[in-house]
This record gives structure tokens, sequence and C-alpha cells, in this order.
């Protein structure tokens, strides 16, 4: 069943890719770069696991890297449902998001704590200029479920006129402050 899984997740990966690839509006110089980097870093899998082993390795590891899909709206809601479920071996988890650059880690705690309108949120971080596709709506039940349980999140994207390297290492200076910052979390990027 786990095989078939798979095989339903790449042929849905392979529509979405084709999809997208044919309504891009922005085709940056280093997309095409970026997007071979994460086919291959990203072209096998090591081993066939379970939902439960999965949430066992995340609750136990200090930091958790969890793919998506920016586009395909069950990659956000699996990764709620993944949250949901660590937090009940572990209620301390810092939730590190691409989704909002790192400049705008200001205004996404104001949002969260419930101290700005999400229209003003979304304008303040520049989610227009920032993403060429209607995202948000996947995103947001993420945002709902840090505001509702009181999850920080963390915002690691930067510039996306800067080499994938640079931007990798901006992310990771963000998630090791985050990981001294809370000591005793699970940090799940």
């Amino acid at each position: 069943a786990v095989a078939e899984v798979i095989r339903l997740q790449r042929r849905i990966f392979a529509r979405q890719r084709r999809l997208i690839e044919a309504s891009e509006a922005r085709k940056s110089p280093g997309f095409g770069r970026y997007r071979n980097e994460y086919l291959r870093a990203v072209s096998g899998y090591l081993a066939e696991s379970g939902f439960g082993a999965l949430c066992d390795a995340v609750a136990g590891a200090r930091v958790a890297y969890v793919a998506d899909y920016h586009t395909h709206r069950l990659a956000q809601k699996t990764l709620v449902t993944l949250v949901r479920a660590v937090q009940q071996q572990t209620d301390n988890i810092v939730i590190a998001t691409e989704f909002v650059s790192r400049r705008h880690q200001t205004e996404l705690d104001r949002f969260l704590a419930g101290r700005v309108s999400e229209a003003t949120f979304l304008r303040r971080i520049r989610y227009r200029e920032q993403w060429p596709y209607d995202i948000w709506p996947n995103f947001r039940q993420l945002f709902d479920l840090a505001a509702e349980q009181g999850l920080p999140m963390a915002a690691i994207d930067a510039d996306s006129g800067l080499p994938l390297p640079e931007r990798d290492r901006l992310a990771a200076e963000v998630i090791a402050r985050a990981a001294v910052e809370n000591p005793d979390a699970t940090i799940v990027v």
C-alpha cells in the first residue's frame, strides 16, 4: 500500500509540475538551476516508512526538514497533520517556513499574536510580489495552527535573486538561531 501511495504521489507531482511549468509567469534565470538541483535532491528515497514511524522520527529529531510542493494543498495539509501528531509526543515545536522572508519576521510575529489582520500581514510581507501563485490558502492552515497552539514560527526565506547556496546559508542561520533560542524544541522546517 505504501509503494502504491508513493507511485500516486509521484504521478500527482509530475502532473502538478507540468501544469506549473506551462503557466509559469516569471521564469528567472536561476529558476531552472534551482529546479534541477531540487529534482536531483529528491529523485530517490532511502526507505519506505509509515506515518507513525515518521512522527516518532520527527519528535526525536532536533531539526526535521519536511519537503513540500508549495502549490500542492495536500503538502501543507499533511504538514499540519504531522505537526499535530508530533504534538502528542512533544509540545515544544518551532515551525520554520519559507513562506515568509526572514526580513519580515516582525510582521509574522505580529500576525501570529493577532495584532494585525490577515490582509495587512499579506500586504506587509509583499505576498503578491513574492509568490507568483495564490498559495496562501494552502499555507493558512499552518499559520492558524501556530497561532492557535502558540507555536513560534521562524521566517527563513531570503531574496529569490540570491544564488540557492546563499539562500540556504541564510536559512540555516535562522534555523540555528531558533535552535539556540529554543534548546528543548523540535524545529520543523
